[in-house]
């Protein structure tokens, strides 16, 4: 999953976060996250909100 392109695809005032780096895949969640937090802005309770958690949790 491509975080750059979720966000773009968030409607304006919706939750949303954006990575800097890699993608982030659905099937990696305990693996090591190829990218860098650049900007959280109150995850949304999506699974991509819950790759987030996991990823702060990490570092």
């Amino acid at each position: 999953m491509n975080i750059a392109n979720h966000v773009e695809r968030t409607a304006p005032g919706r939750k949303a976060m954006v990575f800097e780096g890699q993608d982030i895949s659905y099937g990696a969640l305990d693996a090591p996250v190829p990218a860098r937090v650049a900007f959280v802005r109150e995850p949304p309770k999506s699974a991509a909100g819950k790759i987030l958690k996991r990823v702060l949790r990490q570092q």
